[in-house]
């Protein structure tokens, strides 16, 4: 295994080029799942030292937040903390202090799936027959899906798309803005579509035009308040125009719903439930998931409603 540690964005992309690379920052997902024996890629690229890939400004109407940026630093920030204060909640409920001084904004972004059967060492999947992830022909969540129904655990990600962002990726020699939405397959096999050499360099987020377009409901859901990861995170934002709701731990993508602010809280929960594919593969059970997400949407529509901040 090779190991390099480039200085500008022009050593990464030349790096990468031979393929067979993983690209690391914060290394707080990926290095855990080398150690079960998740991911076994023979070149890691450090980008914690490119300095065009950190920190946070705003300029142009827009806020730009660096690839590398870790989750300590977004939640400190202040122009965070003035214009999107609802991303300071988010990123303080991911982990715990010492992951998030190392885990970065686009590991969040990028993150694997996750599914019970899958996060565990080769010993227990052995034991377990394997599944579709580690090269079976049979999903072990599902007994029989020749689909794999990993769930995708980013809790930025909702934030993010309530918020209208886009990400930057540099790829070939070019940047591209995407929306966010773009870069998930909704295949648990392989959940990005963006290639292993393309490099996430920045996530840019339109100014709030008034205090109203900022107003976000946040939660998160999991068995402790640290460390644990989602079984469902909820975003929604209100504007004059109508609400965005979007949801992660449901299914293999991020969810994403748009509806005017006259329509029923409970028909905006349902609706947004049936883009959902919630099996049972995280701790809390598909049935509990099911409803903790009707009930989500519902209070937080609710509570927008109530001119909550």
């Amino acid at each position: 295994m090779s190991f390099s540690i480039p200085q500008t964005l022009v050593e990464a992309e030349t790096l990468a080029a031979g393929g067979g690379v993983k690209f690391v920052s914060g290394g707080t997902d990926l290095i855990v799942r080398r150690s079960l024996g998740l991911d076994a890629s023979p070149d890691l690229i450090d980008l914690s030292q490119i300095p065009e890939l950190h920190g946070i400004t705003a300029e142009g109407g827009v806020v730009s937040i660096g690839a590398t940026t870790t989750l300590a630093e977004l939640a400190t920030n202040r122009i965070v903390e003035g214009m999107f204060p609802v991303l300071v909640e988010a990123a303080l409920s991911i982990a715990s202090p010492p992951i998030r001084n190392s885990a970065t904004v686009a590991g969040n972004l990028l993150c694997e799936n996750r599914c019970i059967y899958y996060d565990q060492s080769e010993f227990w999947q052995a034991a377990a027959g394997g599944c579709l992830k580690c090269g079976s022909n049979v999903c072990v969540a599902t007994g029989s899906a020749k689909h794999c129904y990993s769930v995708f655990i980013s809790d930025l990600a909702p934030v993010l798309l309530a918020l209208d962002a886009q990400v930057e990726v540099l790829s070939d020699g070019a940047l591209d803005l995407l929306p966010i939405e773009s870069l998930y397959s909704g295949d648990g096999l392989n959940s990005l579509t963006i290639s292993k050499q393309t490099i996430l360099t920045r996530i840019v987020i339109p100014e709030p035009a008034e205090e109203r377009e900022a107003r976000v409901f946040f939660q998160k859901h999991r068995e402790r308040a640290s460390i644990d990861f989602t079984n469902l995170t909820v975003a929604i934002r209100q504007t004059a125009d109508g609400v965005t709701v979007a949801a992660s731990g449901i299914g293999p993508a991020p969810a994403i719903l748009r509806a005017v602010t006259t329509d029923d809280p409970q028909t905006i929960a349902s609706a947004l439930l049936k883009k959902s594919r919630i099996i049972d593969n995280l701790t809390y059970r598909r049935t509990y998931r099911k409803e903790m997400l009707l009930e989500t949407v519902r209070r937080g529509l609710e509570f927008l409603a109530e001119g909550h901040p």
